[in-house]
């Protein structure tokens, strides 16, 4: 599945039957108004409605597919696993992330790794034009800009609030030491710049400097 011209149909019809095991209660299973997402570039997102009946019932439910980007990767790694147990356990703290449903790590489906969660409904910031110069931010008065920045600081502080080790963090890596933490930080800071190099040998002055500086 090629990013910027997945064939949707065929996402669709790859997908009711896998759903369908997925939901075994449910009845006359379909998929509507599916549809890439226009921002977004650490992964490749659709958006599509699932329609089903259930216990007499009809149901539907907004949900979005994420899959790693093939055609303009932004990071070295790609953990999906990770991505969908950090969410699926701070989806058990109040914090606000969207459901998370299923995992599917192989590539067999759909030529790549990729899982459902919940969609939030809500207004994106643009990349293209950037959000700093045109959009829901650019337009933003400065109290509702107050509170964007203000909710985000919020959400931050309940994370570090969390006991992490209560709450099963421990597999994306235990620091032997607050110095250690910060170490491994910075480490990976300059091996991300390294890999976003096309030769070793090319200058970033600023990014080398802030570096050097932590």
């Amino acid at each position: 599945m090629q990013a910027r011209s997945a064939d949707l149909s065929e996402m669709q019809s790859k997908l009711i039957p896998w759903l369908q095991e997925k939901m075994p209660k449910a009845k006359r299973l379909s998929i509507s108004d599916m549809a890439r997402s226009g921002a977004g570039f650490s992964n490749e997102t659709f958006l599509f409605n699932l329609n089903w009946e259930e216990g007499g019932q009809s149901k539907s439910e907004g949900m979005v597919l994420r899959c790693p980007p093939t055609s303009y990767p932004v990071f070295p790694n790609y953990e999906l696993e990770k991505q969908f147990r950090i969410m699926e356990i701070l989806g058990k703290t109040g914090i606000p992330v969207p459901k998370v449903h299923w995992l599917q790590e192989d590539k067999e489906l759909l030529g790549t790794p990729f899982y459902i969660m919940g969609r939030l409904d809500g207004v994106v910031p643009p990349e293209y034009p950037p959000y700093h110069s045109f959009g829901v931010y650019f337009d933003a008065t400065p109290a509702q800009r107050t509170k964007m920045c203000w909710g985000t600081l919020d959400a931050i502080a309940g994370i570090h609030m969390l006991d992490w080790k209560k709450l099963g963090f421990s597999f994306l890596g235990v620091p032997k030491n607050a110095a250690d933490a910060i170490d491994r930080q910075v480490k990976h800071l300059e091996s991300y710049l390294n890999w976003a190099k096309d030769t070793l040998e090319e200058s970033h002055p600023i990014l080398e400097a802030a570096l050097k500086w932590l």
